[in-house]
């Protein structure tokens, strides 16, 4: 069972149908109108319907409201919509919760993020920058961490060096790819306005998911991108 129709919930949902084939039911459960809520209808519905190709059960308008485990292990979930399901493993795929519990209460806004101007710089002091999951921005993916990086890098040291900040970070819909499953061809999202051919999804991600880039990040070494830092 997973607990969120965001990337990672459909991504998480379609390794694990693939792994099991069959041999266990998969659900994912999305609290809206279905899978990949911030893009189009359209891709929303390929989303689904692959998932549904590999057997995920997918459940719209539907959340955990309460879950008990069993004294033989398993996890007993009751659903918003009155259901009761037996489950091995729960995972949540969704939310998130920026580490911002040390920050002044009047730098947050209602999400506990960090309010920032568009160069990534504070609106109450001068001095404070944040970016990723703790800034207060719309779209906080892997992808749009990278140009967050680079204006914050960029004004810092124009500050440092004694001029006004010059680059700006534009909040703004960014490439989303999401292989589904680990077959040939699996996948969608979008790609500069476009949906991709599931082809262009396994070439792009859908084969290793970008882990070869994973040390180098890990040791700030390149951005998540593969450009270097």
């Amino acid at each position: 069972m997973l607990s969120g129709g965001g990337p990672t919930g459909v991504e998480t949902a379609g390794e694990i149908a693939t792994l099991w084939k069959g041999q266990k039911k998969v659900y994912l459960l999305d609290s809206g109108a279905g899978p990949l809520p911030m893009l189009r209808e359209d891709v929303r519905r390929t989303a689904k319907k692959q998932l549904e190709s590999l057997g995920v059960v997918v459940k719209v308008n539907t959340r955990v409201v309460k879950e008990t485990k069993e004294q033989d292990g398993t996890l007993t979930l009751q659903l918003s919509n009155g259901e009761s399901i037996a489950a091995d493993l729960h995972i949540p795929t969704f939310g998130l919760s920026p580490n911002t519990a040390f920050v002044p209460a009047e730098m947050l806004d209602e999400t506990r993020s960090v309010k920032v101007d568009t160069h990534m710089r504070s609106t109450e002091y001068a001095n404070v920058w944040a970016a990723g999951d703790a800034a207060a921005v719309k779209r906080k993916t892997i992808v749009s961490g990278t140009p967050m990086m680079e204006a914050l890098v960029v004004n810092v040291v124009a500050v440092v060096e004694g001029k006004e900040p010059v680059k700006e970070y534009k909040d703004e819909p960014t490439p989303m790819i999401v292989p589904i499953g680990g077959g040939f061809a699996m996948g969608t999202g979008i790609l500069f306005g476009w949906k991709p051919w599931g082809l262009l999804v396994w070439l792009l991600k859908g084969r290793n998911f970008f882990i070869g880039n994973a040390p180098n990040v890990a040791l700030g070494k390149s951005l998540t991108s593969g450009g270097k830092v």
